[in-house]
């Protein structure tokens, strides 16, 4: 959908709804780890070894991404994750046939349309305010208008998580000191990264005049020491992680 866009306003659905696939994705895959590996040792090695591969994968889709982006469109890069979907679903409809799905926790919709909602009025927000030089797109109706919308919207999620069955983001995860504090730094290291991710593109292609293709090798170093970081962090981190966790 994102590829066959004809104006921003398509291009920012698509990329929301992109987005709310991710967030459902990305914790299915965690839990998938948490229950396959059952020891301690094993899980905290399984869990390096995952944050190792996603570095790895942000290296090779800003590689991949610079090639087809120059030599073919910016569109593929948004067609070619349609085609590692259907091979995920083929993939999961081949190991999942014939599991049993009694006593399987049901997925909270009303959350994941209000969370995906709100975010996207609050993107959508920010970048309508951008769009206009100076200050004048910071105080337009249609910009103030979403960010309200936005924080009606996650404010309405918030409200509807504590009276979920089985809510999207149990809310006392937040109010947990150890891993409320892992999340917020998270938070902080996924804001950072995307800031510089975008920034940093756009100053070595629209400042530096490099092609899509050395700006892909450009962040090679960047998101090599990421990987090295994962692995190097697992192997001094998780004993002691181990051992706070038998300890408690």
């Amino acid at each position: 959908m994102g590829g066959a866009a004809v104006n921003f306003e398509m291009l920012v659905v698509a990329r929301a709804a992109q987005g709310a696939f991710s967030a459902l994705l990305a914790p299915a895959a965690l839990a998938l780890v948490s229950t396959t590996f059952e020891s301690s040792g094993e899980r905290a090695r399984a869990v390096g070894i995952y944050g190792g591969a996603a570095a790895a994968g942000a290296s090779i889709g800003l590689l991949a991404g610079g090639f087809v982006t120059e030599y073919l469109s910016w569109r593929w890069t948004l067609y070619v994750n349609d085609l590692i979907a259907v091979v995920a679903l083929a993939g999961v409809l081949g190991l999942l046939r014939g599991r049993s799905t009694e006593n399987r926790p049901r997925i909270d919709a009303v959350g994941t349309v209000l969370v995906s909602a709100g975010l996207f009025a609050v993107v959508y927000g920010f970048g309508s305010a951008v769009r206009r030089p100076g200050a004048d797109g910071w105080t337009e109706a249609s910009t103030v208008s979403y960010l309200i919308i936005g924080a009606i919207l996650i404010t309405a999620f918030l409200g509807y998580e504590r009276r979920a069955v089985h809510p999207l983001l149990p809310l006392r995860i937040l109010l947990d000191r150890d891993r409320g504090g892992a999340y917020a730094a998270l938070l902080l290291i996924a804001v950072g990264s995307y800031a510089v991710f975008l920034f940093l593109a756009y100053y070595l292609t629209a400042t530096l005049g490099m092609s899509a293709v050395m700006t892909g090798l450009a962040f090679l170093p960047m998101t090599g020491m990421i990987l090295v970081a994962a692995a190097v962090g697992n192997t001094l981190l998780g004993p002691c992680l181990l051992y706070t966790s038998d300890a408690a």
